[in-house]
């Protein structure tokens, strides 16, 4: 799984699987894709700060890598 984030455009990219997409839907801030054999393979959430509150918000603040190392750190 790869996961990426924009600040400037505010937009979380998750990657499940490294396959090319078949398929999107769109259903509010979430774009999901699916493969060709119809299992979801990525989603892309727009207005990610906005859709997300708390800690998942200061995670997408502060930066995906350094929040990553620090909660593993943690567990």
């Amino acid at each position: 799984m790869k996961h990426t984030y924009d600040k400037e455009v505010d937009i979380l990219n998750i990657q499940l699987e490294e396959k090319p997409s078949w398929e999107c839907t769109e259903s509010g801030n979430f774009i999901l894709d699916f493969d060709k054999e119809g299992d979801l393979i990525g989603i892309e959430v727009r207005q990610a700060s906005k859709v997300f509150t708390g800690k998942t918000k200061k995670i997408l603040e502060e930066g995906l890598v350094e929040n990553k190392k620090s909660l593993l750190a943690k567990a």
